[in-house]
């Protein structure tokens, strides 16, 4: 049996495949007024559609449809952690090229993650203009 989205909005976003380009973004983000900021500000400085979840199946789930151009990823998260998510992603020939930027509360061991599609990371709280410029670098 498929694996059924864990939400609503995640529901129709699947649904809605051939409105959502390939050039989009996608934020990763369990507290749900810090995934609408982040959607928000993003946004405001990018031209791509904006994609969020809140868990790291629905991540993978949504980066293999969509190929966002890069994930914006929480570290913790209630299904998994952003390092499964990010082994998770390099598995699969269409999400492994897909830079990610990681954020966290807490200082995580980088270089131990061995995630080659790591390009970036946002120490939480961190300062809107770091999430547009290391977004940016990103891509």
């Amino acid at each position: 049996m498929p694996h059924a989205p864990s939400s609503p909005s995640i529901a129709a976003a699947l649904n809605a495949r051939d409105t959502v380009p390939r050039g989009c973004l996608l934020v990763v983000e369990d507290s749900g007024p810090l995934l609408i900021l982040i959607r928000e500000m993003l946004e405001m400085h990018f031209p791509h559609r904006i994609l969020g979840c809140s868990t790291g199946q629905d991540a993978v789930e949504l980066a293999r449809r969509y190929r966002p151009a890069a994930v914006v990823l929480d570290l913790v998260l209630p299904d998994t952690d952003g390092e499964s998510v990010c082994r998770a992603l390099l598995k699969h020939e269409e999400t492994a090229a897909i830079p990610v930027v990681l954020m966290s509360g807490t200082q995580p061991d980088l270089e131990r993650m061995q995630c080659a599609n790591l390009t970036g990371f946002l120490a939480k709280p961190f300062q809107m203009a770091a999430l547009v410029q290391t977004v940016q670098a990103a891509l």
